[in-house]
């Protein structure tokens, strides 16, 4: 009897199921307390600090689009309509000397909006940089309702 019991705590020690619990950890939602204290790429929280770099919405009169294009100037950003696109594209160009060469980084920007045609008037599209926020107003199509 002795002898089983023995045998039984060898086998239910912490130890012996180490293997059984980590195989089950890969099923689980929550990492392990140990892991996430070690790395924090599982917290979600830092990322909500960030706002949308884009934003669009739509009142009764117009389209509204915001586009965060830090750096880039009025001389580096190009809004294109197309048959039923609005297109944005914006540059930001920095030079740094690093160990006697320069480095030149370019960050691009560009977002591209499919508009009805139908529903707005691409014909008065009014855009303004300001402080590395683009934004840009698109005005609705006014239907004439005395026809109807």
């Amino acid at each position: 009897m002795a002898l089983s019991l023995l045998a039984l705590k060898r086998f239910i020690s912490p130890k012996s199921l180490r293997p059984a619990t980590a195989a089950y950890r890969l099923f689980t939602d929550k990492p392990s307390p140990d892991f996430a204290a070690r790395d924090r790429s599982f917290d979600p929280a830092p990322v909500r600090n960030f706002p949308d770099p884009s934003a669009a919405y739509e009142t009764d009169e117009s389209l509204n689009i915001r586009e965060d294009m830090p750096g880039a100037g009025k001389e580096n950003v190009e809004v294109l309509l197309k048959p039923n696109y609005l297109i944005l594209n914006g540059e930001r160009e920095m030079k740094q000397e690093k160990d006697g060469a320069v480095v030149t980084l370019v960050y691009k920007y560009n977002a591209t909006y499919y508009i009805s045609e139908e529903k707005f008037n691409l014909n008065q599209v009014k855009a303004v940089i300001k402080n590395g926020v683009l934004n840009v107003v698109v005005p609705k199509v006014r239907k004439d309702h005395k026809g109807d």
